[in-house]
Parts: C-alpha cells; structure tokens; sequence
C-alpha cells in the first residue's frame, strides 16, 4: 500500500513539474520558422525574423556555429555563429505607450529575438526556378538536400535559381523587406546577393 501511494506521489510530482516547466518557458518559445537556401556549394539558413540570431535554427546550443557551409558539400563546414539587425530613430512618438522617445532602437540578435514587441515577420517563402532534383537510391531518398532545399513555389521565369522573400514589422514603424538571390551555375553556385528595402509604412504589430 505505501509502495502504491509513494508511486502515486511521484506520478503526481512529475506531472506538476511538468506543466510548471511549460509555463515557464513557455513565454521564452520562438515560433520563427527557417528555410535554407542550398542550390549551390554555398549553403545558409535564413529565419522569418529578419535576421539570424544566435543558434537560431533549432535553438540548441550544440549548433552554436551553425550555417554559411563552404564548401558545402563536405560535412563541418559551418562558419556562422550569429548575425545582427539593429533599426533605430530618432524623436519617435511611440503611439503603444504614448510617449516621445529622444531614442528607440529594435533589434533582432545576435541573441535576443522579441517576434511580439520588435521584430514580426509578415511574409516568408523561398521560389524556386525549379524544383530540387529527386535523387533515390533503392527507392528511398538518398539526399539530405531533399530535406533543405524545400521551395514553397516554382516560377521558371525567375532570373535566379532560388530567391527567398522576407518581410518583417518593426514596433518603430518599419517595414523590411529582404531578397536573398542564389545561383546554382558553377561560376555562380558560392556567393549570395542581399537586397534590403527599408520602407516606413508606420505599421508597428
């Protein structure tokens, strides 16, 4: 009988553990999501948030140099360790608590990343002038770029082979809109191109 309640109160202490953890790190969640773009021998990953924090990918800190593989094609090439996005003004009127700032910087890494009060991804897809290539070996995939290169839509108009679109709100009233451009031409298959846009479009959430 007492073997039957200590095991009972275990259960019991376990399960509230358990639920307690949830809440508390719960508020800590990250909900961006991340696409490679790996056409070439040049492969990163990219998060909606505008910018790659700090084992961002799958928040581990096993991966806390993760990304920008060169040659890519070789295993423990990761040269990334984490990136930066900083945006500030100057007397900004901040209409969500009704005052002048002299000074107000959003930013998005190397470590922190707020998706609800700085940096909120608007739209986030990866196009493709094809598809990647199905490679099986006895019917079953035998690339792990199958599981990298996932294009979310295929335009055989595109004047690059892969081009991903991110948009991110600011809470200053910033909107960003970055291009990343990859060829997979083996001249062309090592660099990447960045286009920023910086529009203020006063949307803050």
């Amino acid at each position: 009988m007492r073997k039957e309640l200590s095991k009972s109160k275990l259960l019991m202490s376990f399960m509230m553990a358990s639920v307690l953890s949830v809440f508390l790190f719960s508020g800590n969640a990250r909900s961006d999501q991340t696409k490679w773009i790996a056409i070439g021998s040049l492969h990163d990953w990219y998060s909606s948030a505008g910018s790659e924090v700090e084992v961002g990918r799958r928040h581990l800190i096993s991966d806390q140099q993760d990304g920008l593989r060169w040659p890519a094609q070789f295993r423990y090439q990761d040269s990334k360790a984490a990136k930066a996005l900083w945006i500030g003004t100057t007397n900004y009127n901040d209409p969500l608590v009704n005052k002048t700032f002299n000074f107000k910087v959003v930013h998005c890494g190397p470590r922190v990343l707020d998706e609800e009060h700085e940096f909120m991804p608007a739209e986030f897809k990866l196009i493709g002038k094809f598809n990647h290539p199905l490679v099986l070996v006895g019917g079953i995939p035998a690339s792990r770029i199958g599981y990298m290169d996932y294009v979310d839509e295929v335009n055989p108009n595109l004047p690059v082979d892969r081009l991903l679109i991110d948009v991110v709100n600011t809470s200053i009233g910033v909107t960003m809109t970055r291009k990343i451009y990859a060829f997979s031409q083996k001249y062309n298959n090592n660099y990447f191109i960045y286009d920023y846009v910086f529009k203020n479009t006063g949307i803050i959430n």
